[in-house]
């Protein structure tokens, strides 16, 4: 029988020590990227929810200066009309230049 020494190695002990170190490190590397990509899917969502709301105010903002009468060039004369009013000039001027040639036919 052989008599073990006070500074032998233990196999055994080893490689399971050496097993649970790998599992416990792959562990950690997947719940720290799990983690990563969790903080990043959400930082994405925020950013783009923000996106979303300065879009739609920006929108607004277009929508409603399209909607008022504004100056351009007070030079020039020149204005902006809402497009629902210029529809409305225009239609009316049409109109009227309809009778008015219609009148003149017969």
């Amino acid at each position: 029988m052989k008599k073990e020494r006070y500074d032998d190695v233990n196999i055994p002990v080893m490689l399971w020590t050496a097993l649970f170190s790998c599992i416990l490190t792959v562990l950690c590397i997947l719940i720290f990227q799990t983690a990563f990509y969790y903080v990043q899917r959400q930082s994405n969502q925020a950013s783009s929810y923000l996106k979303v709301q300065k879009s739609t105010a920006l929108l607004e903002e277009q929508k409603q200066a399209l909607n008022e009468p504004q100056l351009i060039d007070a030079d020039k004369n020149l204005y902006t009309l809402p497009i629902d009013q210029a529809k409305e000039l225009v239609v009316g001027e049409y109109s009227h230049d309809t009778h008015k040639t219609d009148t003149t036919d017969h």
